[in-house]
């Protein structure tokens, strides 16, 4: 190779760097080129790269949002099925019951009225358990019955001011003992009015409650009730006896509150060991 080809071979070597030189910038211009010419838009590929994520990242609050919300669903649900059952209380149950009789008073004379009760009493009882009836009126959403229109249907020769001062509230059921035995409770707002209330109640009372209790035994149609006095569990217990001297009701103040009506002393001996135990549970 002459001297004279040196400058050629030069030159060609500056021309393929320069060249190459010039490939290199190309290549960093071609974007931009690119994009001036679609007007700043991206390319297809790079619109699918973005949109594809965009998806995916939806996708993801969307899962999220969802699994939050069927999580708190099933959790209630759970709740829902493993709770315990609210249990409303009537409030005019003051002792524990083992069986409730829903009667209808709507319509009744006190001759019906006595006779339903009776109905219940001579169906069976397991000996110990308690069997609350409990008298609504019919429509109005079934309210109970008040101790006002429990005597009002009895006729009752009631002092006034007695049955003032009693609670809306009363009890009345079968107690089961060697036959089903019916029991009342009543429950005051004043000791006192109550206490001579009862006392002066009692002239009128055989007639009044007595065929609820004892239907075979007849008032006496004159003098006074035979009425005395007894301990029973510790408290003053007035008894109405028959003609043979035979307790056919009991009645006593089991405390300031609940003046207690039975048919026999052992029923009423059953109805006050329920109130102490009530009254522990409190």
């Amino acid at each position: 190779m002459s001297d004279k080809d040196l400058p050629q071979i030069k030159t060609y070597q500056g021309d393929v760097a320069h060249a190459l030189e010039e490939e290199k910038h190309s290549l960093n211009t071609i974007r931009a080129a690119e994009l001036a010419k679609n007007g700043g838009a991206l390319t297809d590929p790079e619109k699918k790269r973005i949109y594809s994520n965009i998806f995916f990242l939806i996708a993801g609050i969307i899962f999220l949002i969802g699994g939050g919300v069927g999580g708190y669903l099933t959790y209630n649900k759970y709740k829902e099925v493993t709770a315990v059952p609210t249990i409303i209380t009537p409030t005019n149950r003051f002792i524990p019951i083992d069986e409730e009789k829903v009667l209808y008073v709507t319509g009744l004379t006190r001759e019906s009225f006595i006779n339903a009760v009776l109905d219940e009493r001579g169906m069976p009882l397991v000996p110990g358990s308690i069997k609350q009836l409990q008298w609504k009126k019919a429509g109005a959403m079934g309210q109970l019955q008040p101790v006002t229109e429990f005597f009002l249907i009895l006729n009752a020769g009631t002092p006034d001011n007695f049955v003032r001062n009693l609670s809306r509230d009363y009890m009345i059921g079968m107690i089961g003992e060697d036959n089903a035995e019916t029991f009342i409770i009543l429950k005051t707002d004043s000791y006192e009015n109550a206490f001579s209330g009862m006392l002066a109640w009692e002239e009128n009372m055989p007639r009044d409650i007595l065929p609820l209790f004892a239907p075979e035994v007849l008032p006496s149609a004159t003098g006074t009730p035979a009425f005395t006095d007894l301990t029973i569990k510790n408290k003053d217990v007035r008894v109405l006896q028959d003609e043979n001297g035979v307790g056919v009701l009991f009645y006593t103040f089991y405390n300031q509150l609940y003046i207690v009506f039975a048919q026999s002393e052992g029923a009423l001996t059953s109805i006050i060991q329920r109130l102490d135990n009530a009254s522990l549970r409190r």
